[in-house]
């Protein structure tokens, strides 16, 4: 059975009051209000809402439409239902706003200058309602594998905004079904865009100026939130490597609103009060394409006990659209409007945002397109050697050339390798080119390329060439020189020389370990690291070569050894237990390593294990100490061997307080007698510093002749009579684990 507050009660219809226009509700009349005094403290949680039971509770049918008005509010049907004395916990789901208020109409004005903070942190200073931003980083780094800065050095962003929904009826008769949603709006946004990219790519990024949350505004018993977020943010589309920058400026203000009703489906509506916009010429390289756009969007979203309704977005952007399809070229510089709505939760689910228009006006706008003359092209090439021999084979390479209009594939070349003014190539599509100088001297070669409407740019280059050539000298560093199969070894042929050749033009080849096989290919690259997996002899050869060809080369045995074995740590002490004023050995001479002889092992100590080492490094194994606090000591050793690997040991050391003499005592039951009497002696009142009780020894003399007629004994408690009257002294003498001894008399008087 499912059970709420008896004071629960199904309200008649209330209906509203002014008509249209004025701020009221509809409530269905199945709806059943739970009494907020009976029912406290509501929690949600996955589904259900928990309350605290106050007072005793009727029943509850599952399907119930319930409504709680304090607070958010809350409001669904039952699905299941469980209570305890003190606890109602209802499964709640949630169903469209219009099956419990078939007609609400709202009118709020939430705020104005709502732009109070935002959630990055850059310099910043304020201006009367309105959030200005200095130097503001949107972007700087890798997007798509390429970089890309987005910076707003100067921006002023402001907000406001003034709410009016009205949802109709949508109960069996569908003419009735309707919903308006309005939104009066202010935005502003001036500003500077800067953007900075490397390659092509398409990003955009947003941040949150503000973000807040209004009410309730109370209508009829229906408490309604409101939250605003307010977000400025960019888009960058580019095909290559864009510098760009644009100012601009943007006041709005009016009415844009939505509405919904059986008859005429989904209509928009927008009336602008203010509609001042600016945009300053752009600042972007000529032939470039591109897209950047900075915009401010504000979102609106409604909720109707904790549930969202459609939300509406209002935005107000400022864009640059650049296409060059050379020869030809357009641009458009805009500034645009647009307001949708769209859903945000379950309150309005009913009523599709499939079909809304969204609304868009265009405050400022320029426009322009064009044809470009063809442009020459650009001529480029390099040359590899830069400097060589009379027997050296040159490359001459025009791959770099270029041309707005046409590909690279589409310009021909042609070559003078002296600059004489004759050229000694035809016009050619091959951009490479190989020349050898048989005569030794300094050289201008001329590069032409011709575009395919036959415009073309020259470009030089010089070139030296020498006489003859010699065979480089090979030469490399390795560090470690010898090693073990867990080293890596650096190899380094910075050494090489020529003598007409620098040391970057030079080429070098490696075989590690010796089997005739290069294990790198030729690299300018004079730096290597090797690992030799398996221990041996290894003969390392370099081998260098020069830009004629020419080689040297040089080897050198390496020495690898397997990989270490760190040391065995142990030690030995003397004694194993002591106090404050025992000077104890410690002994590590029976610590051992596979690699290493003894008196090679270095050794530290950490007398109380506390992290801290209380000795330095030292070969000498054996060491003593003293402890001058008394407690369980922790004694660890280090060892470490020649390679630096390390082990430790550790030993557990007792230390007492220096031993003190136990003090003696007895009793004696009866206290007097006759030779007939038992007597009871009892040294259980003896006591030491150091040793329990039952450590403790003691022996008795019975007649003070110092001559004890007992020995050392544990046992306490003796018993026995006396065969001839008279008074004796009697003795008991105590003895501690340290044989230290006391003495204690008592008179006995036998009768």
């Amino acid at each position: 059975m499912l059970l709420a507050s008896q004071a629960c009660q199904r309200e008649e219809v209330v209906p509203v009051m002014g008509g249209t226009g004025s701020k009221g509700t509809v409530r269905n009349p199945s709806v059943l209000v739970l009494d907020t005094l009976a029912l406290t403290n509501p929690v949600r949680v996955n589904g259900q809402v928990r309350f605290d039971v106050i007072g005793s509770l009727s029943e509850i049918r599952k399907g119930d439409k319930i409504f709680y008005p304090a607070g958010e509010g809350i409001y669904g049907v039952v699905s299941q239902s469980f209570q305890t004395d003190s606890r109602l916990t209802l499964g709640v789901s949630r169903v469209p706003l219009s099956a419990f208020w078939p007609e609400v109409i709202l009118g709020d004005s939430v705020v104005s200058g709502l732009l109070v903070s935002r959630e990055r942190m850059f310099a910043e200073s304020w201006v009367t309602d309105t959030l200005s931003l200095e130097n503001l980083v949107m972007f700087n780094d890798e997007w798509q594998g390429s970089h890309l800065k987005v910076l707003l050095p100067e921006v002023k962003v402001s907000s406001s905004a003034l709410i009016f929904q009205q949802i109709g009826a949508a109960g069996e008769n569908p003419w009735l079904r309707r919903f308006s949603i309005g939104t009066g709006y202010k935005m502003y946004l001036k500003g500077i865009l800067q953007v900075e990219s490397t390659g092509a790519l398409n990003a955009s990024d947003s941040l949150l100026l503000e973000e807040s949350v209004y009410g309730p505004c109370k209508t009829g018993d229906l408490p309604v939130y409101y939250t605003i977020k307010t977000w400025l943010g960019y888009s960058v589309l580019t095909k290559s490597d864009t510098t760009l920058e644009f100012s601009f400026q943007d006041d709005q203000t009016g009415f844009s609103g939505f509405s919904n009703n059986y008859w005429s489906g989904w209509k928009s509506s927008e009336q602008s009060e203010v509609s001042n916009s600016m945009i300053i010429p752009v600042k972007a390289p000529t032939f470039s394409g591109f897209y950047a756009e900075v915009f401010v969007s504000q979102q609106i979203i409604p909720i109707f006990c904790g549930e969202p309704g459609l939300q509406q977005t209002n935005r107000i952007s400022e864009s640059i659209l650049r296409e060059v399809t050379l020869p030809e070229w357009s641009q458009k510089i805009q500034s645009d409007f647009s307001s949708r709505i769209s859903p945000a939760g379950q309150a309005l689910g009913d009523f599709s945002t499939l079909m809304v228009p969204e609304q868009r006006r265009s405050s400022y706008l320029i426009s322009g397109s064009g044809s470009l003359p063809n442009q020459k092209p650009r001529a480029l090439f390099t040359i590899s050697p830069k400097t060589g021999f009379t027997v050296t084979s040159f490359e001459f390479n025009a791959a770099g050339s270029s041309d707005l209009e046409s590909s690279p594939e589409q310009l021909s070349v042609r070559w003078d390798y002296e600059s004489d003014g004759t050229f000694d190539t035809d016009y050619s599509l091959n951009k490479v080119s190989y020349h050898i100088f048989p005569v030794p001297g300094s050289y201008q070669v001329t590069l032409e390329v011709r575009d395919p409407e036959g415009l073309t740019d020259r470009y030089s280059l010089n070139v030296d060439v020498n006489i003859s050539s010699s065979a480089p000298i090979a030469h490399f560093e390795v560090s470690p020189q010898n090693g073990r199969i867990s080293t890596l070894f650096l190899f380094d042929a910075s050494g090489c020389y020529d003598v007409q050749d620098p040391i970057n033009t030079l080429q070098v080849r490696w075989d590690f370990n010796g089997d005739g096989e290069w294990d790198t290919p030729w690299s300018t690259f004079k730096s290597q690291s090797y690992f030799f997996r398996n221990p041996g002899n290894y003969i390392t050869k370099l081998e260098v070569l020069d830009t004629e060809g020419l080689t040297g080369s040089t080897s050198r045995l390496i020495k690898v050894e397997n990989v270490n074995i760190k040391p065995t740590a142990v030690f030995k002490v003397d004694p194993q237990k002591g106090t404050t004023e025992t000077l104890f050995t410690f002994d590590a001479s029976g610590s051992t390593d596979p690699e290493d002889a003894s008196d090679l092992l270095r050794v530290r100590w950490d007398w109380n294990n506390d992290g801290y080492w209380d000795t330095e490094y030292r070969t000498i194994k054996s060491i003593q100490h003293r402890f001058t606090e008394a407690g369980t000591h922790t004694v660890v050793l280090e060892v470490t061997d020649t390679e630096g690997f390390a082990s430790t040991f550790d030993k557990t050391i007792p230390i007492s307080n220096p031993n003190t003499p136990p003090i003696a005592d007895f009793a004696v039951n009866p206290t007097e007698g006759t030779t007939e009497t038992l007597f009871e002696f009892d040294a259980s009142g003896c006591t030491d510093n150091e040793d329990n009780l039952e450590q403790l020894e003691v022996r008795w003399d019975w007649d003070n002749d110092n001559n004890y007629d007992t020995d050392f004994v544990t046992e306490k408690v003796l018993r026995r009579t006396f065969s001839t009257p008279g008074t004796y002294i009697i003795i008991v003498q105590v003895r501690d684990s340290g044989g230290l001894t006391d003495t204690k008399a008592r008179l006995l008087v036998i009768r």
